[in-house]
């Protein structure tokens, strides 16, 4: 399971997308 920069597991809808946009501008 991949995590956001906040260390959020990508397991709900608004972390999702906040990752997605992170990993785009990455």
């Amino acid at each position: 399971v991949m995590r956001d920069p906040n260390g959020i597991s990508r397991g709900s809808g608004f972390v999702a997308f906040s990752t997605a946009e992170e990993a785009s501008r990455a």
